[in-house]
């Protein structure tokens, strides 16, 4: 899925277990796309924008639904915490890479806390 996909879905589904899910995946899409092959910590932040991007994204998709805005808000600010505790400045970061895998961790944390159909 990407993030395209994510606002269709959004937009097009008013169940609000299906707009969750789109909204997980894409704010996935968003920090998967966004990881390069390079470890600097310009390319770290840049996960960051492209998540607070599609957070606005989808939240405008969703009419700002407290469903669609309390998930991107909770995944950004696992994404923006991670990177704060985890950051020792000037020579310590996280990669890309680490910072995916902590919003993929959010991610499933979120999708495991949804009762199922």
């Amino acid at each position: 899925m990407n993030l395209q996909f994510a606002i269709k879905a959004i937009k097009t589904n008013h169940q609000s277990s299906a707009r969750i899910e789109a909204a997980i995946l894409g704010m996935l899409a968003a920090a998967e796309s966004s990881v390069g092959t390079t470890v600097f910590f310009e390319d770290t932040r840049a996960v960051l924008d492209e998540l607070a991007l599609a957070k606005a994204s989808l939240d405008i998709a969703a009419w700002h639904t407290p469903e669609v805005t309390s998930t991107t808000a909770f995944l950004l600010s696992r994404a923006q915490n991670f990177v704060d505790a985890e950051t020792m400045a000037p020579t310590e970061w996280p990669t890309p890479t680490e910072l995916l895998h902590a919003v993929r961790d959010a991610s499933n944390e979120l999708s495991n806390d949804r009762p199922s159909p």
